[in-house]
């Protein structure tokens, strides 16, 4: 009588052990197989979390969100609009509408090809180089990493997102 105990608190503790999860086994092919092709029978699974065939993966980091989801981040309402017909810079330019406002913006290869730009805007914003910036309201130039955005206008609440989303303007209206 004690060995069947024995023997069935042994046979308990197997049958617990072996209701856990099923293991999968993973197969990795390093090309020795066409894609596609596997021995008879022989079932292929990925790992959680990995590529299926034929996806890459990459570590770069998300992409950074646009002006546009910035700016409506910053609580305004913002529209997608065409490309500058007149450009202020080098770039083709497009406009976002920003609560009725247009905001022109800017996006250089990289920030020293903005910066490069930046320095042609006169403190005031009047003229970039030797041509003059002609608009019937107050200019305002923004300036971050590979951007420049610029504004003619008072609304405070689009001069309130454009100064969260790229700081203080660098010439123009408020430039300190």
């Amino acid at each position: 009588m004690r060995y069947l105990l024995i023997l069935l608190t042994l046979l308990a503790m197997l049958f617990v052990a072996g209701c856990g999860e099923p293991k999968i086994q993973v197969e990795v092919s390093h090309g020795e197989e066409a894609e596609g092709e596997h021995a008879e029978g022989e079932e292929t699974h990925t790992e959680e979390g990995a590529a299926a065939e034929g996806e890459t993966t990459t570590d770069e980091e998300p992409a950074a969100p646009s002006v546009a989801e910035s700016l409506a981040a910053a609580g305004v309402e913002v529209e997608e609009g065409e490309a500058v017909a007149e450009p202020l810079f080098e770039v083709e330019g497009h406009i976002l509408t920003v609560n009725g406002q247009e905001v022109q913006v800017y996006e250089f290869a990289d920030a020293a090809a903005a910066e490069e730009q930046a320095a042609l805007v006169t403190p005031d914003g009047t003229a970039i180089g030797t041509t003059p910036v002609s608009v019937e309201a107050i200019p305002h130039f923004y300036h971050k990493d590979n951007t420049i955005a610029f504004y003619a206008g008072e609304d405070a609440a689009v001069l309130a997102a454009l100064e969260v989303v790229f700081g203080a303007p660098f010439a123009g209206g408020t430039a300190e």
